[in-house]
């Protein structure tokens, strides 16, 4: 018969982890919508350039949106984890960089329709 008690562990301890989103792959599409809003900004309006304009709907287009689909899959991993926190400034910074992204978006797609019907 056993001497010790059932909650004496035999076996190794167990280290929590408390998993975050992970804000690095938020930031990184919301440096790259940005910057493509820029680009887009600049040329529709200075240098009135469809090539540029191309560049800017890549960037705030497949590539903002690509690493923001990177972000919402890692965060649904951390999600799915025992414990996990999120700040509270997370959901409303993934609306503002989605929303740039579109503006990014919209803004190249008419400087690229423009410079198109010009040819």
């Amino acid at each position: 018969m056993p001497t010790g008690d059932s909650f004496s562990g035999a076996g190794a301890s167990t280290v929590v982890q408390v998993r975050t989103a992970p804000t690095a792959w938020l930031a990184a599409a919301g440096a790259v919508a940005t910057i493509g809003l820029i680009v887009a900004v600049v040329a529709f309006v200075v240098l009135d350039s469809g090539p540029v304009a191309v560049v800017a709907w890549i960037l705030g287009g497949p590539v903002a949106i690509g690493l923001l689909a990177l972000f919402t899959y890692r965060d649904t991993q951390a999600r799915a984890s025992a414990f996990y926190t999120e700040p509270l400034w997370v959901s409303s910074v993934t609306r503002v960089v989605l929303a740039i992204s579109c503006i990014a978006v919209l803004i190249s797609a008419w400087n690229i329709a423009d410079w198109i019907g010009r040819l």
